[in-house]
């Protein structure tokens, strides 16, 4: 009784009553439940409600059983709270409503941190209310995995749930980079973590930058920290790491971005790699990573962490490009890599090197989904360009919904929701923010719901029994004989 809600999709549930067979369920935000009350007649012992109720407000509830010949007695009133909405409601466009792919729609905001979920109609739903938890992953059982800021950094690899309960965080002195964090199949959990290691400062036009500030930048002095990233396995019960993957143990430092822009900016240390997500194939025991500032992909064996394949630029635009697959690709500074059922390889190409690499006058960001075959050959099975006012050259992800549509999330346009068909079909849309004023979406997905866990046990013939003269027990009888 009294509790304070963060989300307006809201579940009651109820004991199952003897010899009833329904309830009346009476919602109001008045205790004298008078006209306005919202009254819902249930078979079951669980009720989701979906529209009635609205963000900061109080409400009551009641309930009673339906006999076949009478009513019972209201049980209640209890009473909840809802707190604020924190960015909506959203206003999108339905372009094709055959076509879309019903359910729910949650994305990471990385400013200010936050984690919200809403309807097709842009109705706010459900947020992370003062956590400051940024999703990057959810599961198909309706877990969120994540980066949070509180109790710095404890809470940087976060399992979370839609009840705002901390399933699981990482130890409490590690520090796990907020792009990609979830639990592998093992029941264990994997992040990057950041790893440094002094190199030289490559020539180029950035050069004068680096010795206006007393570095010699002549591309061979060992001079400047490269910050490269980690991927780590922790123990679930333990919390201790027992695997992890160092990409300065199987990368050369020979390899960086040289066309991208990275080397303007960060005078304090180099961001060499950017690793901003990982994909788990327990099927062939292998892990594909992405690191944007390599504009590469790189798919290894697990747990002996050989590489497999580097899927990236062609040359020259990286000094290993003779051993990359697929570079007809011509993608860069891509995010959110992932296999699909099919094994394809899905991600969110943000096309920040495309005006080079394609010679395109304007960058353009795709969504892209390829077959890799076992001898390195990549085939394009679907792809997707953006608008050029939705070029996004940081964040993005793709996600194949379960009607064969894909959700496409990026950075332009203040930040932007598409739902495509796998014809290419734009179904719906919703523009998030504007450009004067964006909402940095990390990544979206379609879900069916907040409440994954809702669920009715009806058991027939539920009735009082008289086991001995007026001595009443509720329950079923399972064989008349005993």
């Amino acid at each position: 009784s009294g509790e304070i809600l963060n989300y307006i999709h809201v579940v009651f549930d109820w004991d199952q009553e003897p010899m009833a067979h329904s309830y009346q369920l009476e919602i109001s935000n008045n205790i004298v439940f008078n006209d306005n009350s919202l009254i819902i007649n249930e078979v079951k012992t669980t009720y989701v409600e979906q529209n009635y109720i609205d963000w900061g407000q109080k409400y009551f509830w009641r309930l009673r059983s339906v006999y076949n010949n009478n009513n019972g007695d209201w049980i209640g009133p209890d009473s909840f709270t809802t707190a604020q909405a924190e960015l909506g409601p959203f206003n999108p466009t339905l372009f094709q409503s055959e076509l879309v792919q019903n359910g729910l729609t949650v994305f990471g905001n990385d400013w200010p941190i936050s984690t919200i979920v809403f309807d097709l109609q842009g109705r706010e739903v459900w947020n992370d209310g003062d956590n400051n938890f940024l999703q990057n992953y959810i599961s198909p059982h309706g877990e969120l995995y994540g980066f949070g800021i509180q109790d710095w950094p404890s809470y940087t690899g976060t399992e979370f749930n839609f009840r705002n309960e901390v399933l699981w965080h990482g130890p409490d002195d590690v520090y796990i980079d907020g792009h990609a964090f979830k639990q592998i199949p093992n029941g264990n959990y994997m992040g990057f973590v950041h790893e440094t290691q002094m190199g030289p400062i490559p020539e180029g036009e950035w050069s004068f930058i680096y010795q206006g500030i007393g570095y010699v930048a002549d591309g061979e002095t060992i001079e400047f920290p490269w910050v490269g990233n980690r991927l780590v396995e922790w123990d679930w019960e333990t919390g201790e790491e027992v695997w992890s993957w160092n990409a300065f143990d199987h990368y050369s430092m020979l390899d960086y971005d040289a066309y991208g822009g990275t080397w303007w900016w960060g005078t304090q240390w180099h961001d060499w790699l950017h690793s901003n997500a990982f994909y788990f194939d327990e099927q062939e025991s292998a892990i594909y990573m992405s690191h944007r500032h390599l504009s590469r992909i790189t798919k290894i064996d697990y747990p002996s962490g050989d590489v497999l394949w580097m899927m990236g630029l062609p040359c020259p635009y990286m000094e290993s490009c003779s051993n990359h697959i697929c570079t007809e690709l011509e993608f860069s500074f891509q995010h959110n890599i992932q296999l699909t059922d099919d094994g394809h390889l899905l991600f969110f190409d943000n096309g920040n090197m495309s005006p080079i690499l394609q010679g395109l006058e304007e960058p353009l960001s795709r969504a892209l989904e390829v077959e890799v075959s076992t001898s390195g050959d990549c085939e394009v099975i679907w792809l997707y360009t953006l608008d050029e006012e939705l070029y996004s050259p940081m964040h993005g992800s793709v996600q194949q919904l379960t009607n064969g549509n894909y959700l496409i999330n990026s950075f332009g346009g203040g930040g932007t929701i598409l739902e495509v068909s796998p014809g290419q079909e734009l179904v719906w849309s919703v523009h998030l923010g504007t450009e004067s004023e964006p909402i940095y979406s990390y990544r979206a997905y379609r879900i069916p719901s907040v409440h994954p866990d809702a669920f009715s046990v009806i058991v027939n013939n539920y009735r009082s029994i008289e086991l001995v003269s007026n001595f009443f027990v509720d329950g079923i009888i399972l064989d008349d004989v005993d």
